[in-house]
């Protein structure tokens, strides 16, 4: 009995050790993924002061790269400006200073981790190329189609086109669009790829267009006189140009009546033509009008 009664101390000492011990095992795990992470962040910080003085060569990499390559966009507008392609030099200026700047973060990126090197920046480049393609497909043929068409030149800035149901002026033709001015001063972004595969009428700044209307000629007067006075009327109307000079059609209509068809020479387009349409519509109409009075007096006259 009296050994019994000793060893009941000895057994809660025990299960007090054991339960002191099954703590401190948990205290442990609790602790280990703390430690853990204050040792991975404890080797980030070690290994970025030891990169600190490639990090700031690569900085400066970085800051001369985007330097240059705003001075070599810049020198290639300046460029193309003098020689009258603002656009070609915009947008070869952003190729080439895109082209530098790729070309900077790469050394950038070999300078900070010295075990990437070009050659397998570019092999991982080639191995993605094909999602890159896919994802940028619509970026990459507004860029190719913006290169044909400032290569090609089929319109330029000031040029009036119409095309996939949009007209106006030509405003810019920048890498992805090519902005256009409304009629009603609203601009439109037209992708460069639906310009490169759509038809496209131009009127074009430099050059001139006809136009023609169709009207009643004056009744009862002499066919050569009236041609020559309507002739002149039209020339005189601001916009039309008098070289190439109007031309008159004599047209026989259906109920065997003489039709008469202007045609005119102008540099103007899309409102301005229609403001030169309206002008010659007003001359003609007060013409018939100032013929009808005449002939009314000279067959009311004794």
């Amino acid at each position: 009995m009296a050994c019994e009664g000793n060893s009941a101390p000895v057994r809660s000492f025990l299960q007090l050790g054991l339960t002191a011990s099954k703590f401190n095992l948990m205290y442990e795990t609790l602790l280990d993924p703390y430690r853990l992470i204050q040792a991975k962040l404890t080797g980030f910080a070690n290994q970025a002061v030891l990169l600190l003085p490639n990090i700031v060569a690569a900085l400066a990499m970085l800051l001369a790269a985007w330097a240059f390559s705003r001075w070599l966009r810049q020198r290639a507008i300046r460029f193309a400006s003098s020689r009258n392609r603002a656009d070609l030099g915009d947008l070869f200026g952003s190729i080439a200073a895109l082209a530098v700047m790729t070309a900077g973060i790469m050394i950038a990126a070999s300078i900070v981790f010295p075990g990437i090197t070009p050659g397998s920046l570019f092999a991982s480049l080639g191995i993605g190329s094909v999602a890159i393609g896919f994802a940028f497909r619509d970026i990459l043929q507004n860029l190719f189609a913006g290169v044909l068409i400032s290569v090609t030149r089929p319109f330029r800035r000031g040029d009036y086109i119409a095309t996939a149901g949009f007209e106006g002026i030509v405003e810019d033709i920048q890498n992805r669009a090519t902005l256009i001015r409304q009629a009603d001063n609203r601009l439109v972004l037209l992708p460069n790829s639906v310009l490169y595969v759509s038809p496209v009428v131009v009127d074009s700044s430099a050059t001139f267009t006809r136009d023609e209307m169709a009207f009643d000629l004056l009744p009862n007067a002499d066919p050569q006189t009236d041609e020559a006075e309507t002739i002149a009327a039209v020339a005189a109307v601001e916009g039309v140009l008098r070289k190439p000079a109007p031309r008159l059609l004599v047209e026989l209509s259906k109920g065997k009546e003489l039709k008469g068809r202007i045609r005119w020479f102008t540099r103007t387009a899309g409102a301005e033509k229609e403001y030169v349409r309206s002008r010659v519509a007003r001359v003609l109409s007060q013409r018939r009008l100032a013929g009808i009075h005449a002939a009314k007096r000279r067959t009311s006259a004794p």
